[in-house]
């Protein structure tokens, strides 16, 4: 999605990429992805979108907030009789985020282009250094716009750090279709296919090789749009004896409100479903996380060309394995700066 939005701001559709771009937020993506997209939001607010020739953007993301379980654990000290480490247990921390980040496009036709990116982030948490996270996101695109119709090919590979040791390689092939049905309501679909594989020996039981699908619809007026999208997937292990193979089911619907001069109001709600075909501990093990998320990104705020957002996300975690219940609260402040 992120991608084809891309691309509708590249050949100068701004109306579309808009709201290609607005979607995205209503998904709680990770704060690199959503300083991205307010780096094209602004972009859009002062007309920089152009048709030609290659354009070629660079951006600069700094958050920081408050976080109730960036462990993502639970909160029982014993499971099965044993006492858990602490530092598998729930804890709360302050962070801080810092993003930098690339991008380049390059119309090959009036209808299409191609698009690259790239992006640096590390994440601190003083309280819980353990689960610093760095990352590496490369990634390359094609778009075709035939009429009212967006297809998009879209390749990335992310490199992941944990407390400053190597932890993971994702790379991942994706396909994406949309289309504006008429003034009102638009369509789209995606299906996506991913390898990822952990560096330590201990967690390569969970190296993956993942498929998922969705299929949404947008709702859209001149104030604001409501989406809703289904979603699959499933979870093959490279290991045969892994206990980590599952299926995944579930849906998300957002809400964006814009006001004049490209701030908005959005938030939204997603529910999953997952189920694993082995036990966990001789039990049975069935998951499911619900994340509710709602914020304000402001324009041209503290300063022009700046641009800040406040956000709050609560995720719940319920699960037939004790050990994989967790409840987390997180809010963040970013402010973004980009160039072009």
């Amino acid at each position: 999605r992120l991608d084809f939005a891309r691309a509708f701001y590249q050949i100068g559709d701004l109306e579309r990429a808009k709201i290609e771009f607005e979607k995205v937020l209503l998904e709680d993506p990770p704060m690199g992805v959503r300083a991205t997209v307010d780096t094209y939001l602004v972009a859009i607010e002062e007309g920089a979108a152009r048709a030609e020739p290659s354009n070629f953007q660079t951006y600069f993301d700094f958050a920081a907030g408050y976080d109730s379980n960036p462990v993502a654990a639970t909160d029982e000290e014993v499971f099965l009789g044993f006492t858990l480490d602490p530092r598998n247990l729930e804890q709360d921390s302050a962070f801080q985020l810092t993003t930098l980040g690339a991008l380049w496009t390059k119309p090959v036709s009036e209808k299409s282009a191609f698009l690259l990116n790239g992006r640096f982030d590390h994440r601190a948490n003083p309280s819980a250094h353990f689960v610093d996270t760095t990352n590496l996101d490369l990634g390359i695109a094609y778009s075709w716009i035939p009429g009212r119709n967006t297809f998009t090919v879209a390749a990335n590979t992310v490199y992941s750090m944990l407390d400053s040791d190597y932890h993971r390689n994702d790379v991942a092939l994706t396909a994406a279709w949309t289309n504006q049905l008429n003034d009102r309501f638009m369509a789209n679909a995606f299906l996506r296919a991913a390898d990822i594989a952990f560096e330590d020996e201990a967690l390569q039981v969970r190296d993956i090789r993942q498929e998922m699908a969705g299929l949404g619809l947008t709702l859209m007026s001149d104030i604001g749009d409501i989406s809703v999208t289904l979603i699959s997937g499933e979870d093959d292990p490279e290991q045969v004896d892994s206990p980590f193979a599952n299926e995944m089911e579930g849906y998300s619907l957002g809400y964006i409100r814009r006001f004049a001069g490209g701030s908005n109001f959005f938030m939204s709600y997603g529910f999953t479903e997952v189920e694993f075909e082995q036990p966990f501990f001789g039990f049975a093990r069935e998951d499911e996380t619900r994340t509710a998320a709602v914020g304000v990104m402001l324009t041209n705020f503290p300063a022009r060309r700046w641009e800040s957002t406040l956000r709050l996300t609560n995720t719940e975690k319920e699960s037939t394995v004790s050990l994989y219940e967790f409840t987390r609260y997180e809010f963040a402040v970013s402010f973004r700066r980009a160039f072009q």
